[in-house]
C-alpha cells in the first residue's frame, strides 16, 4: 500500500492508501476480508487537489514500469491517466496477504511480456484459469511471490499467492459470500465524491505482520478523503484496543501533524490550514478531521510536494524494511504474526 501517500492523508495521517471507478464494488471483495482500500482514480483527476498533486509528483507525462507490478504495487503497469480504480483488500495486515483489483485501459501482451522478460514471470493454467507468477525481491529478505490473472479486458487481479488469487477471483465472479452480501462495517456506502477510501474492522493481534505492530493497537478503522462541494475533507474514525492504545495513536496522530507544519514552516499558509486540523479522542475512540477549500489548498500543493520529496528517501527507505514481512508463506501452518 506505499505507492499512495498522496496530499495531506500523507501530511496529516501517514496513509498509504489506494483503490475503482465510481462507488466500490464490495460484491467483488470476499466476505473473510478485514481490510478494504479504494483509490478512484477518475475522482482524482476531477478533484481540483488531486489533479495538482498527482501533476506535481508526477508531471505531464506517465510513467510506468510493469515489472514492479504487484498486489502491494498494484499500479506500476498502468499509466496514471488510463487508471479507472484500485480495490485492495485482505484477511491480514502483512506484506504476504492481500488482493489488488485494477481497472484501467490495458495492453495486456505488452505487460506480461515485460513481466516474463524483466521478473522472469511464469505462465500456467490454475481452475482453468490463465495466471502468471513470479518472485518480487528475488534474492532479497523482503522477496515475495505474486500472481496475477486477467479476468476480463481491461481488469487485472494480483494476489500474495495462487490461493489467494483463485479466491479473489471467486469472489469477482460472484461465487461465494462476499462483501457485498452480509452486513458489514467495511461495507458501508462512502461519502459522495470519495477519493481515498481504507477500512478495517475486527482486526486481532493475530492480522497483523511482524513488521506492522501498529496495527495491533487498532480494532478498526475507517479513512476517507474526498472533494465535494468546493471543499477537500479528510477524516479518519479509528477505535483502539484499550483506551491507552488509543492514548497513544492520539499522540502519534499530533506528533505527525506537529512534523508536517515542521516541514511546510516556511508556507504559513498551509500551516495555518494544517492547525485546524482536529485530532478528538472519547475512551477508545479516535476522531481526525481535515477541511480545506478545495482551490486555495491546491494552489500550495507545490510547496507540499517539495516537502515531500526532501523526505521521500527516508520513508521509502523505512517502508522497504518494513516490506521484510518475516513470516511464513500464507498457507504454512506456522504462527505467521511471529517476528
Amino acid at each position: 500500500m506505499h505507492e499512495y501517500r498522496w496530499m495531506s492523508a500523507a501530511v496529516l495521517a501517514g496513509w498509504a492508501l489506494a483503490a475503482q471507478a465510481g462507488p466500490v464494488d464490495f460484491k467483488s471483495v470476499p466476505a473473510d476480508a478485514k481490510w478494504v482500500a479504494h483509490f478512484d482514480a477518475e475522482a482524482a483527476r476531477s478533484s481540483k487537489v488531486m489533479s495538482a498533486f498527482l501533476e506535481g509528483w508526477w508531471g505531464k507525462t506517465p510513467r510506468t514500469n510493469a515489472s514492479d507490478s504487484s498486489h502491494s504495487c498494484p499500479c506500476a503497469g498502468v499509466p496514471m491517466d488510463k487508471l479507472k480504480s484500485v480495490t485492495l483488500f485482505g484477511s491480514r495486515i502483512g506484506q504476504r496477504n492481500g488482493a489488488a483489483i485494477v481497472r484501467g485501459k490495458l495492453d495486456k501482451e505488452a505487460l506480461v511480456a515485460e513481466l516474463k522478460n524483466k521478473a522472469g514471470a511464469k505462465s500456467s493454467t490454475e481452475s482453468g484459469r490463465e495466471v502468471h507468477t513470479w518472485t518480487k525481491g528475488n534474492g532479497k529478505k523482503w522477496a515475495h511471490e505474486v500472481a496475477l490473472a486477467f479476468p476480463r479486458d481491461n481488469v487485472m487481479v494480483f494476489a500474495a499467492d495462487v490461493k489467494q488469487l483463485n479466491a479473489a477471483l471467486d469472489a469477482f465472479d460472484g461465487k461465494g459470500d462476499t462483501l457485498g452480501s452480509k452486513k458489514s462495517a467495511l461495507a458501508t456506502e462512502p461519502p459522495r465524491g470519495a477519493v481515498i477510501l481504507a477500512r478495517a474492522s475486527g482486526l486481532e493481534p493475530k492480522d497483523v505482520g511482524p513488521k506492522f505492530r501498529a496495527f495491533r493497537m487498532i480494532r478498526s478503522f475507517d479513512y476517507t478523503a474526498r472533494e465535494d462541494g468546493g471543499k477537500w475533507v479528510e477524516e479518519l474514525n479509528a477505535a483502539g484496543t484499550s483506551e491507552k492504545a488509543a492514548g497513544t495513536l492520539e499522540l502519534a496522530f499530533k506528533g505527525i501533524l506537529a512534523l508536517a507544519e515542521m516541514a511546510l514552516h516556511d508556507d504559513k499558509a498551509i500551516v495555518g490550514l494544517l492547525e485546524k486540523a482536529a485530532i478528538k479522542r472519547d475512551g477508545e475512540k479516535i476522531r481526525v478531521r481535515f477541511e480545506a477549500d478545495a482551490a486555495t489548498l491546491a494552489k500550495h500543493v507545490p510547496a507540499v510536494i517539495d516537502a515531500m520529496r526532501g523526505h521521500w528517501e527516508m520513508r521509502l527507505s523505512i517502508y522497504r524494511s518494513y516490506q521484510a514481512d518475516d513470516s511464513p508463506p500464507s498457507e504454512g501452518t506456522e504462527d505467521r504474526t511471529r517476528p
